[in-house]
């Protein structure tokens, strides 16, 4: 029985404490910040801005709703890029408190990306309402939201404990991983629909995990479907990259407080 208590009071204390470390990412991201949340909205508004007005106007792309179609791929691969940057970093940034205190040190991680999702949490309140402003209708299949969302949040989660691990021997790692979200952006179908590709190619873009994720939310935001094969291969891509990098991470942990 005392065992048992124990286990509860444990996970009480883990998640305690994943909430302190949320909290304390957010503060210092928007200490002194004029605007704070709004410039995580910021953003992926002046991107497409700026593509709908270089697609439309000047190579002239047919996409129907372009502006939506933009916004759905960008929200997504914004909270990717961002969650994979306060990630890979988690470790590094924390140093003190990895040194000083006992605890599992994947929770650094799993609070840095935590906060990331809770601005795009914001961000779909604020797509949704554009959506339904632009004639978008509602759909059943937007409950799909509350699998995908989760998913891709383990996703980053999983490449993000590979990543900070790296990072705490090799500083560089960030501006890697930054090399290959700049490469990924275009090898994400975000500006273009699949349907673009020379036939028979397309089946390359899905080598990249994000791309069954963008195209899931487009097609259940404006198409209100569910495409079950996509979510498969959305699953099939974050079970394999969060145990592999959640098993990268704990060989390399115990040397985390000797280097830092």
């Amino acid at each position: 029985m005392g065992g048992g208590w124990g286990m509860v009071s444990r996970w009480e204390y883990y998640r305690d404490l994943v909430w302190v470390l949320t909290e304390r990412d957010l503060k210092l991201k928007y200490k002194n910040h004029l605007l704070g949340f709004v410039w995580s909205l910021l953003l992926p508004f002046s991107q497409a801005l700026v593509f709908y007005v270089a697609f439309q106007f000047i190579f002239r792309v047919r996409i129907e709703n372009y502006a939506f179609f933009l916004l759905t791929g960008l929200f997504p691969w914004q909270w990717f890029t961002s969650g994979l940057q306060v990630g890979t970093m988690a470790i590094v940034s924390s140093a003190p408190l990895i040194k000083k205190t006992v605890f599992p040190k994947e929770l650094v991680v799993v609070t840095g990306v935590l906060g990331e999702a809770l601005h795009f949490l914001l961000a779909q309140v604020v797509l949704i309402g554009l959506l339904l402003a632009g004639g978008v209708v509602p759909a059943w299949s937007w409950l799909g939201l509350l699998l995908l969302i989760p998913l891709q949040y383990l996703l980053i989660c999983g490449i993000s404990f590979g990543t900070s691990a790296l990072a705490v021997f090799f500083r560089d790692t960030l501006w890697m991983v930054n090399i290959a979200l700049n490469l990924g952006f275009y090898l994400t179908p975000i500006l273009y629909d699949l349907d673009m590709l020379p036939g028979g190619w397309s089946w390359l873009l899905f080598l990249n995990p994000m791309t069954s994720f963008v195209l899931l939310y487009r097609k259940i935001y404006l198409e209100g479907i569910v495409e079950w094969s996509w979510l498969g291969i959305a699953v099939v891509y974050t079970v394999v990259v969060l145990v592999l990098g959640f098993l990268f991470f704990r060989w390399l942990r115990w040397r985390f407080a000797e280097v830092l």
